[in-house]
């Protein structure tokens, strides 16, 4: 484990949900190979994991940073106190972030060029992808609260769908892990995508923040689930292969086809599925890995157990040792 990872790992309080993040890191790590912003490539599952590209997840270090910071998360929101959390949390990511920018937003460096106020609300009230979202599924299943929640992803990104695609995975997860069916989380997760939007616009109009954009992540979630197609929506994959309102739906979708399978084939899903829709892969991978993960438990790790040993190449994954 490298000593980036290892330091991060002593930060985190006893609660942060390492077992849970597995399945987040898997994901993430599983479906790397696969090209942003554009379509991807129908691939073997065994093909994939022999070309994966990262030594460990970006994804996961946003995770871990956000369960050290969640317990300073400000009463209220706050221009003043989500900025500041919001660099307590780049003081934490900021070692690995500068070592390989390209694998986080395309917006940070934007965001962490300085630390003007009104820099800091430009990019955050326009940030459409789906970075934020990712964090949900760990604090949905760790115990993280609605105001935590709320404060770790809106902190740096406030954009209305790309709140709401939070509140929607965040809501998914935590019926999931309750034993909702899967009917049940698709509700859950329409309404909390529609009061993530309504949180976000109310933010924004009590920081007199005007012309605030109402989104789309609702109909996005809607027609994924009814046309049982995670691209149904998807025209410019330039424009939209990373952002909210797709690659949470498309998760969501990708999850729920998965559910309906064996531990197995589901994990096995999931990453082709990710791989072969495209637009932001291991985003992809991360989230539905996630919400697969709630639902299947145990039985997913042995599946995850069993294709690290057996399947990846040794020099193509760096496993923490906090998951074994």
């Amino acid at each position: 484990m490298s000593d980036f990872l290892s330091d991060l790992y002593k930060e985190c309080p006893p609660e942060t949900p390492f077992r849970f993040l597995r399945f987040t890191w898997f994901g993430d790590f599983a479906c790397s190979s696969g090209t942003h912003y554009v379509p991807g490539n129908q691939l073997p599952f065994e093909q994939i994991l022999k070309i994966v590209n990262k030594e460990h997840s970006d994804d996961l270090v946003e995770n871990m940073a956000c369960w050290i910071v969640r317990n300073q998360v400000p009463a209220e929101p706050s221009v003043f106190g989500w900025q500041n959390l919001c660099w307590k949390f780049y003081d934490y990511i900021k070692d690995d972030y500068l070592r390989e920018p390209v694998r986080y937003s395309p917006d940070y460096p934007q965001l962490f060029a300085n630390q003007k106020e009104d820099n800091y609300l430009k990019v955050i009230t326009h940030h459409t992808n789906c970075g934020g979202a990712m964090r949900s599924a760990s604090l949905a299943y760790g115990g993280g609260t609605p105001q935590q929640h709320l404060a770790l992803v809106g902190m740096t990104h406030l954009y209305p769908e790309s709140l709401a695609g939070g509140f929607a995975l965040y809501e998914a997860v935590r019926t999931i892990k309750s034993g909702g069916s899967i009917p049940e989380m698709w509700d859950a997760a329409l309404e909390a995508a529609n009061l993530g939007e309504q949180k976000a616009v109310e933010i924004m109009e009590s920081w007199n923040i005007t012309g605030v954009e109402h989104g789309q992540m609702v109909k996005w979630l809607k027609d994924a689930h009814q046309h049982n197609d995670p691209r149904y929506n998807i025209r410019d994959w330039r424009g939209e292969g990373i952002t909210t309102r797709f690659v949470v739906s498309a998760a969501m979708q990708i999850a729920a086809e998965a559910m309906h399978r064996d531990p197995k084939d589901a994990l096995r899903y999931v990453v082709v599925r990710g791989i072969e829709i495209g637009g932001d892969p291991d985003t992809l991978g991360s989230m539905g890995m996630a919400l697969t993960g709630a639902y299947f438990g145990e039985s997913l790790h042995e599946e995850i157990d069993h294709v690290l040993n057996h399947m990846v190449p040794p020099d193509k994954v760096e496993i923490p040792e906090f998951f074994m």
